[in-house]
């Protein structure tokens, strides 16, 4: 479920896929979950944030190239950061 929620990391390789995967499980586990339940909605909550954070950095290539969509993706990217929390 959490690998499916995380964004594609920024170099396309599996080293990078792997430390991606580690980092968020990491993360998951960081929030010391008691039960599935709880597992559950810490994946919930770093899947929304590593997307919101992924929304961002697109944003950011989008900046001069195309200023509507770049203001679109960090809409997107604020919002999500917002609902992990």
């Amino acid at each position: 479920m959490l690998r499916g929620m995380l964004p594609d990391p920024e170099d396309d390789t599996q080293e990078a896929l792997a430390h991606r995967d580690h980092a968020a499980i990491a993360q998951v586990a960081a929030m010391l979950p008691g039960n599935a339940d709880e597992a559950f909605l810490a994946g919930q909550c770093v899947g929304a944030r590593l997307h919101g954070m992924g929304c961002i950095r697109e944003a950011r290539g989008f900046a001069r190239t195309d200023p509507v969509w770049q203001r679109k993706c960090a809409a997107q990217g604020f919002s999500a950061l917002r609902e992990s929390r």
